[in-house]
């Protein structure tokens, strides 16, 4: 006997949002099958195919499918129990063949089935609803068979978590088959606004609609239960009593209700790698197979992460290359709370290694974000002191800046590598405000490592060096050139024979004094120093302001295929430099001001395919 409630289709809310753009997607046409909708719980398609099916006139036949339905038998006997309740004749055959217990008999079943369909020649359409309980792999044979010999004017409807391992390929190529997936399913703003308005009866402002849409990524399933959690508890009890129709509410993201909802209808329906899977890897920003392999001590990643995302378990691409991936963020949030709660010193190994990988994998500015995250301060003072300088010089310098100043004070007191840091980084800022103070404390505290017998000579001698290079930046900006110059030249001097990485300024500071004094011959030759040394030295800000300066010498002079030649080498270099997508494609170098005749000079260089745009203020 079958159970006939599974045949009622859910009625459709009249207060739910209307999607248009996405029921168009499903009304049946020429030469469409199919129509496939795949998303995680909670993002609404059961709502959009019912809206769907209230405003179609044809015939339909509505299956919701559990976990009962994986047998083949069982489940083409409600397949054509769905037919019959929504009208369907004709099904004697059918029925005769599913009392045997063959595949012949389900085969012949099947045939049945599609013949019954042709000889009645109605625009029928199937829903069937949770698809992905349907996962046996006789069942999807035999329903690719289905589809493929369905008689024209039938359109079927997968309603699935997961991507069904049917011949949708094929189907493409033949224009069967229509997709919405996550990205289309997700609310927009609009809808976002609508829902909160008009579904849940909620007044909030514009600036919360946005911040719950932005924080959800149009998940609905969170915004209804921020909605209805706001809605209970966000109203004081003059608002609960006073009937007004439109209640003011505040709402905000409710992590707790929203990690409860995907615990139990996501992590807890999954099998136990799957699980232990998601819960290994929650810790990563961003996630590719070397990485969760790294972490988990395991090789086995990529198929893990080829799983999850045929699953529809939350993963979002980040290429289309299925390399890069990320977690929706409250999915993340949820799976580090169980994690935290049931093992947290896993956790934090996890943690701990995710940052490592990403340090030694260049991505230094995503690992400090996690660092920061924990407040594992000495790490942190550890990675500054270690790749600040590099940071700063690739146009980092204000999340230096910022992170420097999270560090706790005794800290920063006591390293003037991070004092120093600190000092580029508000130079690199234009705030030349209080710098000489700052200079004259990180002076002072090398004095203090001299008298303690500090063995590091070369790093006292590099803070020295930047201090001086720092002062002949400030001394050219109260225009004291005489200053300026000897500081420059003394700090070549002084680092000529060392490694110290500071050579590239050292000699675009000439330039800018040789510039100014309309030396161009001298400026020339020291600002191709500077380009040279910038490029051993990985320090593309030096790079794209020595190399402006250059070519707009070279340009001015009339050498127009010389100041083209060092363009197209600066602007290769950068690419080469920035090959990695995460780095930034904009950015901004600062001069310091030269003389009154060229104060704030700002060189923005673009990089395009085909130009490199040098933009200056003199």
């Amino acid at each position: 006997m079958l159970l006939t409630t599974k045949f009622l289709r859910p009625a459709s809310d009249p207060r739910a949002v209307r999607r248009e753009r996405l029921s168009t997607l499903l009304v049946p046409g020429h030469p469409k099958r199919l129509n496939l909708v795949i998303a995680p719980a909670g993002f609404g398609k059961t709502t959009l195919v019912s809206q769907w099916c209230a405003r179609t006139t044809g015939p339909i036949a509505w299956l919701s499918l559990d976990e009962h339905d994986d047998e083949p038998q069982r489940f083409w006997q409600y397949v054509a129990g769905a037919f019959e309740h929504a009208g369907l004749t004709g099904l004697e055959g059918c029925y005769k063949s599913l009392a045997g217990n063959t595949d012949d008999h389900l085969n012949s079943a099947i045939t049945a089935l599609i013949n019954t369909l042709a000889s009645d020649g109605g625009p029928w359409a199937l829903v069937l609803d949770d698809f992905q309980f349907a996962a046996n792999d006789q069942i999807q044979r035999q329903f690719g068979y289905f589809v493929d010999y369905l008689p024209a004017g039938i359109t079927v409807t997968l309603v699935s978590r997961t991507e069904p391992p049917l011949p949708l390929a094929r189907w493409r190529v033949r224009r069967w088959l229509q997709e919405i997936h996550p990205a289309l399913l997700a609310f927009s703003e609009d809808e976002c606004r609508e829902f909160f308005h008009s579904t849940m009866g909620l007044t909030i402002s514009e600036q919360e609609v946005q911040a719950i849409c932005h924080r959800t990524e149009g998940w609905v399933a969170a915004m209804q239960l921020s909605a209805l959690s706001g809605s209970n508890s966000g109203l004081d009890q003059d608002q609960r009593t006073s009937g007004s129709d439109t209640p003011q509410a505040s709402l905000s993201i409710d992590e707790r209700h929203i990690s409860d909802y995907v615990l139990s209808e996501v992590l807890d329906k999954q099998p136990s790698a799957i699980v232990d899977f998601l819960l290994d890897t929650a810790c990563c920003p961003r996630l590719c197979a070397s990485m969760c392999n790294t972490i988990r001590n395991t090789d086995d990643s990529q198929e893990k992460l080829e799983t999850l995302l045929s699953q529809n378990l939350f993963l979002i691409p980040l290429d289309t290359h299925n390399e890069w991936f990320r977690y929706h963020d409250l999915f993340r949030d949820a799976l580090l709370q169980r994690i935290r709660h049931v093992d947290p010193e896993r956790a934090h190994l996890l943690w701990h290694r995710t940052a490592e990988w990403l340090l030694d994998h260049g991505q230094v500015q995503e690992a400090i974000t996690q660092i920061v995250q924990k407040q594992d301060w000495p790490w942190l003072a550890d990675v500054l002191a270690t790749h600040g300088n590099n940071l700063i010089h690739g146009g980092y310098h204000l999340p230096v800046l910022a992170w420097i100043e999270a560090l706790p004070t005794e800290q920063i007191d006591e390293s003037a590598q991070l004092q120093m840091l600190r000092v580029w980084s508000r130079f690199f800022a234009n705030r030349f405000d209080h710098l000489e103070p700052l200079l004259t404390n990180v002076e002072d505290l090398l004095d203090r490592r001299v008298a303690d017998s500090a063995p590091d000579a070369e790093g006292a001698l590099g803070l020295q060096s930047e201090i001086s290079l720092i002062r002949s930046y400030l001394a050219r900006s109260r225009s004291d050139d005489k200053s300026a110059s000897d500081l420059t030249r003394q700090v070549l001097a002084d680092i000529d024979h060392t490694r110290i990485p500071l050579k590239s300024v050292t000699y675009y500071g000439l330039g800018l004094d040789d510039y100014g004094k309309g030396d161009l011959t001298g400026a020339e030759d020291a600002l191709k120093s500077a380009v040279h040394y910038g490029q051993v030295e990985r320090k593309p800000t030096t790079v794209l302001s020595s190399g402006g300066l250059l070519a707009w010498i070279q340009y001015n002079r009339g050498d127009m295929d010389l100041a083209l030649e060092t363009c197209t080498e600066v602007r290769r270099w950068v690419d080469q430099h920035y090959s990695d997508p995460s780095q930034p494609r904009l950015i901004s170098c600062c001069s310091t001001p030269l003389s009154p005749k060229f104060t704030g000079n700002v060189i923005n260089y673009r990089m395009q395919p085909l130009t490199l745009h040098l933009c200056w203020s003199m």
